[in-house]
């Protein structure tokens, strides 16, 4: 059964009582191909159009399902005014929920409103151009069996910060600064790191770059093929030996 961290695979061998060998890891590679850096045409129409400026804001891409956990970062963006420190601007883009309403119902309440704005569904394009123009994107949810935004950071060189649960510490691998979710004053703490701390910046972003260049997907068209063969009772190559042999595909 192929699962997409070693935090599924575990989880599934801790609840459901799989064994081991039945599952193989095999992680998925960044969705957006796109990595093209962003002409200045684009950078001035993208920023009149979202009212930003390059390196003037963080980037959320997320739904606004409640496990996502956006409240987390409007509480975070009040104890930092309650500091006396200005929150930076938020960025969140992907769907308008119902529960998207307790959001923005929360940051009117705590008097943020003003440090976040919900783009809704973006092109691909513009999606790819915000990473490349945030000056780090914060991914503070609660749950992912793998998080595609930030392999998508991690490609284009946004720095990340992020949850430190389930399958991300894994995931991340040491290229983003991690924080309790469950706690606003620990998100509020990374936010002020990762906007500040330029030099952090740069090493999370070369880390970053570092652990998603391992994952390609022809790599995980290889892992699968050995799957496929190995379930299939054929051979394997030398090739699907290494692999094997590496922990790659099982």
């Amino acid at each position: 059964m192929p699962v997409a961290s070693r935090w599924i695979a575990e989880d599934l061998q801790r609840q459901y009582r799989v064994p081991a060998e039945k599952l193989a890891v095999i992680s998925f590679a960044p969705p957006a191909a796109d990595r093209t850096p962003p002409t200045s045409a684009e950078v001035q129409d993208l920023c009149e159009r979202f009212r930003i400026r390059p390196g003037g804001f963080l980037i959320y891409p997320a739904a606004g399902w409640e496990h996502k956990n956006h409240i987390g970062l409007v509480e975070a963006a009040a104890i930092l005014r309650a500091q006396g420190i200005e929150p930076p601007l938020t960025v969140f883009t992907g769907a308008l929920l119902p529960f998207s309403l307790r959001v923005l119902e929360r940051a009117a309440a705590l008097n943020v409103t003003d440090r976040f704005r919900w783009a809704g569904y973006i092109t691909q394009r513009d999606l790819v151009l915000l990473y490349h123009l945030a000056r780090g994107a914060v991914v503070p949810t609660k749950f992912e069996a793998a998080s595609a935004p930030i392999w998508e950071a991690f490609a284009t060189a946004c720095p990340v910060a992020c949850s430190n649960v389930t399958s991300l510490p894994s995931q991340t691998d040491g290229g983003a600064l991690l924080f309790d979710p469950n706690n606003s004053g620990d998100i509020a703490g990374a936010i002020v790191k990762l906007w500040s701390d330029a030099p952090l910046r740069d090493q999370l972003t070369a880390r970053g770059r570092a652990i998603v260049a391992r994952h390609t997907w022809e790599s995980v068209a290889r892992r699968f093929g050995v799957l496929y063969r190995r379930a299939a009772g054929r051979p394997l190559s030398a090739a699907d030996e290494a692999l094997v042999a590496t922990g790659a595909a099982v």
